[in-house]
């Protein structure tokens, strides 16, 4: 019964008022993913290491290029003749140019090429889970921030209704003080009241702290008519080993560092290609117009060649940088294992704390029940004379503090399920 009057409370202001509208959780994540500045961050970012592989495919493409020279020039000349000892004035006037096309293709390099685009592949799917765990990081946030508005509007409302309980208590009390003359149960009402009002006012500054954060993540105020969000418990096996197997496949983290792993022997393919030849095509034309051949004439020239470099030693450089880069490759390795080894641990926790306080929560339930049954007794024994007024006070006490343990425990429940779902990626 309790658990349909908070459903209710959380919802009902939808249909109550037509001038307000709710913003449901789902929303709220859309407006984040749309207009998020660290999304569109991290969505750009992808878009641009994209472009590395394109970068690293136009090796596969010739390459064309074009030079040309124009010129005009004076030489004055002195210099002594070799048969009558005089000098010998004179001046040389050269203008002319030249043009030249060259295309150069490559035909083999020791697969370097081939390895540095799936390097880049590799890289750019990395970069893809990195950015993907970062924007999982800010729904997560958002979602968290959305589902303590919630919670926190739900304890204002058990609060509010316990003021109001604890004013109707007091007014009680005083009209029997003024019969009896006894001071004792006004007292300790007025204590409670003004317990549960400090409560109140600790729960609003709470409030005001979440309204900030989710503002921060949204872009705009919440409504006030939020609800609370929905569980599917088909998202989370109830069987830890499953759990943990989705976990390793599907975290980004592991992910990521995989391709890693991979990138990093693309480059030990690239450091041991040094080891093989270079073989290109090139094919060139030229045109010389009066440069080349000193006012002489025109010369065109066009051929076609390939190119063949190996290098059979360097003093042992390229060996180094091979060793270096399969060490690297064993530290990424070792680094895929302890970022495994956080995940599986994390999806544990998290699981079995999610498996716990489900059967906390339905305890809490009983014990609310039990509780509101407590306070009607009393209410029935303290009109029949059986009961006194501080004995239904302490009942209603309990009820309260009872009904916001199940409160915490229900959204602590939430956090657990996003926990689980956000370590599942």
């Amino acid at each position: 019964m309790y658990i349909k009057k908070l459903l209710k409370f959380a919802c009902i202001s939808i249909l109550a008022s037509g001038s307000l509208q709710a913003v449901s959780l789902k929303e709220s994540v859309n407006k984040v993913l749309a207009t998020n500045p660290e999304i569109i961050a991290e969505k750009n970012n992808q878009e641009a290491f994209r472009k590395y592989i394109d970068e690293r495919k136009a090796n596969y493409y010739p390459r064309i290029d074009v030079d040309g020279r124009l010129e005009k020039s004076n030489s004055d000349k002195k210099y002594n003749h070799p048969n009558s000892g005089n000098y010998q004035d004179g001046s040389d006037q050269e203008d002319g140019y030249n043009f030249g096309i060259a295309l150069n293709q490559m035909l083999y390099d020791g697969n370097l090429t081939p390895s540095q685009v799936q390097e880049a592949k590799h890289n750019d799917l990395s970069n893809k889970y990195r950015t993907q765990k970062n924007i999982d990081n800010v729904v997560y946030e958002t979602i968290i921030a959305y589902k303590d508005l919630v919670q926190y509007n739900e304890m204002l409302e058990l609060t509010k209704n316990m003021i109001t309980t604890n004013e109707e208590n007091l007014q009680t009390a005083k009209e029997k003080e003024s019969i009896s003359g006894e001071v004792l149960e006004t007292y300790e009402v007025d204590s409670k009241l003004s317990f549960v009002k400090e409560k109140y006012l600790e729960e609003e500054d709470l409030k005001s702290s979440k309204i900030s954060t989710f503002k921060r993540y949204v872009g705009m105020e919440p409504s006030g008519n939020e609800c609370r969000p929905k569980i599917n418990l088909s998202k989370i096996p109830d069987n830890l080993q499953q759990v943990v197997e989705l976990a390793v496949l599907r975290n980004y983290e592991i992910q990521q560092q995989i391709e890693r792993i991979k990138a990093q022997r693309e480059k030990i393919a690239q450091a041991d290609s040094k080891f093989l030849p270079n073989l290109s095509l090139e094919l060139k034309a030229l045109t010389d117009n009066d440069l080349a051949l000193n006012e002489e004439g025109t010369e065109n020239q066009a051929y076609g060649r390939i190119n063949l470099a190996w290098n059979l030693y360097n003093g042992g450089g390229d060996y180094a940088v091979s060793q270096q880069e399969a060490i690297f490759l064993a530290e990424e390795k070792e680094r895929l294992d302890a970022i495994t080894n956080k995940i599986v641990e994390s999806i544990k926790v998290n699981h079995k704390r999610f498996m716990k306080n489900k059967e906390r929560i339905a305890v809490l339930k009983d014990y609310v029940v039990a509780n509101e049954n407590i306070v009607e007794v009393y209410k029935s024994e303290f009109e029949s004379g059986t009961r006194t007024f501080v004995d239904i006070l302490d009942a209603q006490t309990v009820l309260y503090e009872a009904k916001k343990s199940l409160v915490s425990r229900e959204y602590e429940l939430y956090t657990n399920y996003y926990d689980i779902l956000n370590t599942l990626s």
